[in-house]
């Protein structure tokens, strides 16, 4: 159960200095709830939520979905204190969820056949009271407010003389592997911060960070290469015969140089350009190179080209003298234009060779080295290490308005280079509140760990809406 996003920290550059760096690998991002996802699928063992309080009644919401076929494969969702198992309530793959007092080696309190389909997400709320005597579980499923298990006076603590829990435990078991998927998990109690009650069917939705608001971290990697084909043959090219192949912008920023590979060179001029994702119009004229040589050849464009994340372009070569270039066999485009014309719109192209060349793009946003959908370590990231230094980042507005906002949960991933001295803060700006620390003074470790904290109230103290959630700020700073 996650409680809020998180941002990373390093160094590009070993340094006598700590270097912090922040990147969010899925972050800095937003979650509107507690959320655990669980291995897909869930396989033998525990995963245990603290509540870090005595709690007698428990309300949970989650999504479920089996995927198994065997009786004996059982996903159980129990109620402990601490190491004592007090009462379950499993998930079974013959497709019944059934109430165990203590666990699922205990009293049999309840069957209700046919609760689900297997391949089937659905949407379940529980309330447990625990007791010896006067416990109760109450099930509900898909927002319903119709119970579809509700049984009272039982024993729901049998597995100590406490009555209450303060754990709660996901425990699969079953031969041949569980098959079960579980999202979207909420726990609350009847007391403390809202809700006190039934939570609703709560589905946890995640922001990413979408816009720069302030940045002064430095970006890595700077510049980027973008390296889309590997040479596995030669191929000779004549006056006014080119080739061009496509590359992908990996950060949104300029172009000004790019390297070409050639493997025999000779007396005369080659040049380049940038063709959009049509193949037909012309982005960018690079500066002639004279007399290529074999090898590696820098091209320059003498007005740097902006790129777009994400979006395709190609690359195309021409000469006035016969060349051999370095190329991929396939994937690649050729075409007919006299040096003396070229680049030309819209060249009438064919299918072949494709040159083998290296992009470098000077990056602009620093939002695309921190939102990653699945992080990747040290491949991208920003850092600093100069205190009081902070980045500030805007996220993409919720694509959905809910009925109501349980709260939201920003973390950040980081890690530090050295073994020196180094604390960060993750910040909120929002509802016209102050920048408010929100992970205030942590220090990470070595390697990259998250760090988070749930919010169910906005910095200002008032409930969060879907239009202050949508204009909100995330921020990490450099703390010390």
């Amino acid at each position: 159960m996650r409680r809020l996003p998180t941002s990373r920290w390093g160094d590009g550059v070993r340094s006598l200095l700590a270097r912090l760096r922040f990147s969010l690998p899925l972050t800095p991002r937003l979650e509107l709830v507690r959320h655990f996802v669980s291995p897909a699928p869930v396989l033998a063992g525990v995963v245990i939520f603290e509540t870090g309080t005595n709690e007698t009644i428990i309300y949970f919401s989650l999504r479920f979905r089996s995927s198994g076929t065997l009786n004996t494969q059982v996903l159980s969702l129990q109620f402990r204190d601490t190491t004592n198992v007090q009462c379950t309530v499993a998930f079974c793959g013959d497709n019944a969820i059934r109430v165990y007092s203590g666990t699922t080696a205990g009293t049999l309190l309840s069957t209700l056949t046919s609760a689900f389909t297997s391949a089937t997400w659905d949407s379940y709320q529980g309330k447990i009271v625990i007791n010896n005597t006067t416990g109760s579980v109450e099930i509900r499923k898909n927002g319903s407010v119709t119970p579809i298990i509700n049984i009272s006076g039982v024993n729901t603590r049998a597995g100590s003389t406490n009555a209450y829990a303060n754990q709660i435990a996901f425990s699969s078991t079953g031969a041949g592997g569980v098959l079960f998927d579980i999202d979207d998990i909420w726990l609350n109690s009847d007391n403390g911060a809202a809700p006190t009650s039934w939570p609703g069917d709560v589905r946890c939705v995640v922001s990413m960070v979408a816009s720069d608001s302030s940045v002064a971290f430095a970006k890595s990697p700077n510049p980027a290469s973008v390296t889309p084909f590997t040479a596995n043959s030669t191929s000779s090219k004549a006056t006014g015969l080119g080739i061009m192949g496509a590359f992908t912008a990996g950060f949104t920023g300029t172009i000004s140089s790019a390297i070409v590979q050639v493997t025999t060179g000779g007396t005369g001029n080659l040049k380049a350009a940038v063709y959009d994702s049509t193949r037909s119009t012309v982005l960018a004229t690079s500066n002639a190179v004279a007399n290529p040589v074999a090898g590696p050849n820098t091209i320059t464009f003498g007005t740097p080209l902006s790129v777009t994340k994400g979006t395709v372009y190609y690359l195309a070569v021409d000469t006035d003298f016969t060349i051999v270039y370095s190329v991929g066999s396939t994937g690649g485009f050729t075409f007919t234009t006299a040096y003396a014309s070229f680049p030309a719109a819209g060249p009438a192209t064919a299918s072949g060779v494709c040159p083998t060349f290296t992009i470098s793009i000077v990056p602009t946003l620093s939002n695309e080295f921190v939102s990653d959908p699945t992080q990747d370590g040290d491949t991208s990231y920003v850092y600093s290490s100069t205190v009081a230094q902070e980045d500030k980042y805007g996220i993409a507005a919720l694509t959905v308005t809910p009925a109501s906002i349980i709260g939201v949960a920003p973390f950040v991933m980081w890690k530090k280079s050295d073994s020196g001295a180094r604390t960060g803060t993750v910040s909120v700006t929002a509802n016209a509140s102050a920048d408010t620390g929100q992970v205030v003074g942590a220090t990470p470790s070595l390697s990259y760990v998250y760090n988070q904290r749930f919010m169910p109230l906005d910095p200002t103290g008032a409930a969060w809406t879907t239009a202050n959630v949508n204009t909100m700020l995330l921020g990490l700073t450099v703390a010390s």
